[in-house]
């Protein structure tokens, strides 16, 4: 929630408009194993940002765009673009960190163990450093890059339980917060780009 809501204020420095709260629960059905996580129906987080894109529409917004800063939450805020665009006419855009693995290549920090599925690694903890870093405490920063099971992709696992003591999936140790600069930085300009073309072709 952090990174995504400095990405959010960078986005906004870049390109005109109004940034929300974060909002802070969504499903995390692979969390589950790790005390104190809290999930919510991925229905009822769909229902939230229609909800949310309706008022907005109501008070004169015309593009509604949706920063999603964790895998979980894409699907639910993918239908409700849909759903905002088909049912109420309301333009919506939608990002999760676009150009991430590019502008961690080109920062050089480490790629997650399979791609797209870090969590709290290198590019991960690198943007946390850029956004808080007083809550991360490098000292005791993990690498965990388990054997992962052939059907990892393809059923509904919580596997970060099984497989995770800490709930790192990849190699914290070598974060810098000036990799999470610039890995912020390159995707913060990738969704303004993005949406100076939806906003030139898309009425």
């Amino acid at each position: 929630n952090w990174s995504i809501e400095l990405l959010a204020a960078m986005v906004a420095e870049r390109h005109e408009c109004a940034v929300l709260p974060v909002l802070p629960y969504g499903p995390q059905f692979s969390f589950m194993g790790f005390p104190g996580s809290i999930a919510i129906d991925p229905e009822l987080l769909r229902r939230l940002i229609v909800d949310i894109g309706t008022s907005l529409q109501g008070h004169g917004f015309d593009l509604f765009v949706l920063l999603v800063g964790h895998q979980t939450r894409y699907e639910p805020a993918r239908f409700a673009a849909r759903d905002l665009r088909t049912r109420h006419g309301l333009r919506c855009a939608y990002f999760e960190y676009p150009g991430l693995e590019e502008a961690a290549e080109t920062a050089g920090a480490v790629a997650a163990p399979v791609a797209g599925k870090g969590h709290s690694d290198d590019i991960e903890t690198s943007m946390m450093l850029a956004s808080r870093p007083d809550l991360v405490h490098m000292e005791a920063a993990p690498r965990e890059v388990p054997e992962v099971p052939s059907y990892f992709n393809h059923v509904p696992y919580s596997w970060y339980g099984p497989l995770l003591e800490h709930g790192v999936f990849g190699d914290a140790r070598p974060a810098t917060r000036e990799k999470g600069e610039q890995i912020l930085t390159a995707v913060a300009d990738r969704i303004v780009a993005v949406l100076s073309d939806v906003e030139r072709d898309l009425p």
